[in-house]
């Protein structure tokens, strides 16, 4: 692809297309989505060379990431914007774009998509809320801007939203700022919350994504058709979903079959579950919130797994990045503190995460490990005197991983700070691991105590560090309910309703 600012060759009549994402094969002509999501040209309307302005951001966020396509600042109060020559309008296009990003406020956004239309752009982003003081006798700005966007067949994101980061193809259609470093990894993002696309792609925990989309309205593209492109990247191993209401609940249930025929783990939060919290989603979005019951019904028909809060996604997906699947059997646990471990008890009873009794031979194991008075047992206090620690607790994580009940085992500690960095705990977690191909992890029990030191060793070693107690816990209960789910054998259709009735 030609770097920002030069031509490059164009596809047969005059439309750009990029070369296909890494490890996805394109065949037949690019979907205005697909156009969108990887443009190999571009045209950012309200380009600046203000500092601080949106438009600069939005500019500084493409150059940041590392975009190869054609880029193209369209502002008739700039020649040039970071180096790059600056249009004065649409018009004045070299070629149809695959994406015309609108940095304009609501009372241009009409003009704006008409002209990117009548450029014959692909796709078109829009962050303003498109909500304007009503007008007797004419239609919302929502609704104009869909008729146009839809007539032109063109993809659109929001609006009301922030963007969208192709992470492979170095695509940064956002103009908030996010860590440069950003690397592309397994999670695909949708999201109907600007906040929390970006509390997620600034996370300190080492979650991943190759592709983040901040949906907005969904006046014309919704989390449907992002979910289905999601699922055609090589690169996808899961998705994360937040959602406040289901505009195209057949496409979307496909695209829910779809992951479950892959093995792609999907994990879900909703919101406006109670009464408030719906009218808040009528209120910011326009739309009715999903019930409860669709909610459920729909998840645990295709095996997606729906979480209550962010911190629970948040552990979920670090759980599930780690790669490891949960055969036979249920959790084990390992603790230094019998306060902390009768705690843990409580709350896995509540999620309904099983611990398992182990066998006898696991506990004559452990009793040769152990220090006196501990009793053999899963969950395991192994916290005795503190010598020779670490031998313990890595003897008695193998001990019960091996165990035939056991499917996973998890480490309970709350990972303060270690005297030497990759000692104790860590040294401990990352042993286990090696020890075996079932899952293992770290469940600490405070996340505001968990030494940031210690947890990047575990996790650069391949073990997920779990921020909570209740939200590991549940973490752990998807994990097992994806083996379940997985072995579940297919759903029956019901017969046909009489035509009668």
């Amino acid at each position: 692809m030609s770097p920002p600012g030069r031509s490059a060759p164009a596809s047969p009549g005059g439309a750009t297309t990029g070369p296909a994402a890494p490890g996805r094969a394109v065949t037949g002509p690019a979907t205005s989505v697909s156009r969108m999501l990887e443009a190999g040209s571009v045209a950012v309307v309200g380009a600046s060379a203000r500092p601080g302005s949106f438009g600069e951001q939005l500019m500084r966020e493409l150059l940041a990431g590392g975009y190869q396509g054609r880029l193209h600042p369209v502002n008739p109060r700039w020649t040039a914007v970071l180096g790059l020559p600056c249009l004065p309008s649409l018009a004045d296009l070299p070629e149809p774009v695959d994406l015309a990003i609108l940095a304009v406020p609501n009372a241009r956004l009409e003009e704006q998509l008409r002209a990117a239309a009548t450029a014959r752009a692909a796709s078109a982003v829009i962050f303003a809320s498109a909500h304007e003081r009503p007008a007797p006798g004419v239609p919302p700005l929502s609704e104009r801007l869909r008729a146009v966007a839809l007539q032109a067949g063109m993809a659109l994101c929001g609006p009301n939203g922030m963007g969208f980061l192709n992470l492979e193809r170095r695509l940064r259609a956002c103009g908030f700022p996010h860590p440069p470093d950003l690397r592309p990894g397994p999670i695909a993002l949708v999201t109907h919350s600007g906040s929390a696309f970006s509390a997620l792609l600034h996370n300190r925990r080492g979650l991943r994504f190759n592709l983040a989309v901040s949906s907005g309205l969904e006046l014309v593209t919704g989390a449907a058709a992002y979910l289905d492109y999601a699922l055609e990247l090589e690169s996808t191993r899961m998705v994360a979903l937040f959602l406040e209401t289901l505009r195209e609940p057949a496409e979307f249930r496909a695209a829910l079959a779809k992951a479950a025929a892959r093995d792609v783990p999907v994990v879900a939060l909703t919101v406006g579950r109670g009464e408030r919290g719906s009218a808040m989603v009528a209120a910011h979005t326009g739309a009715l919130a999903g019930s409860e019951a669709a909610w459920e019904a729909l998840f645990d028909a295709d095996g997606a797994h729906r979480v209550r809060s962010l911190d629970e996604l948040a552990d979920t997906l670090e759980l599930f990045a780690a790669g490891r699947r949960a055969g036979v059997g249920g959790l084990a646990t390992v603790h230094d503190s019998g306060g902390e471990r009768a705690h843990l008890v409580d709350l896995a009873e509540e999620a309904g995460v099983p611990l398992p009794p182990i066998a006898e031979a696991t506990r004559r194991r452990l009793a040769s490990v152990l220090e006196e008075g501990l009793e053999p047992a899963n969950p395991l206090d192994a916290w005795g005197t503190g010598n020779d620690a670490e031998r313990i607790f890595l003897e008695a994580m193998i001990a019960l991983v091996e165990d035939p009940a056991v499917a996973a085992v998890a480490l309970c500690v709350d990972l303060t700070t270690e005297p030497l960095p990759g000692t104790g705990y860590p040294a401990v977690a990352l042993g286990a691991a090696c020890a075996t191909a079932k899952p293992v992890a770290v469940l600490a029990n405070l996340a505001s105590a968990i030494d940031p030191r210690d947890a990047a060793i575990v996790r650069d070693g391949g073990v997920p560090v779990l921020e909570g107690t209740a939200t590991g816990l549940t973490a752990l209960r998807h994990l097992l309910d994806h083996r379940d789910l997985r072995a579940r054998p297919p759903l029956e259709p019901p017969a046909p309703t009489p035509a009668a009735a």
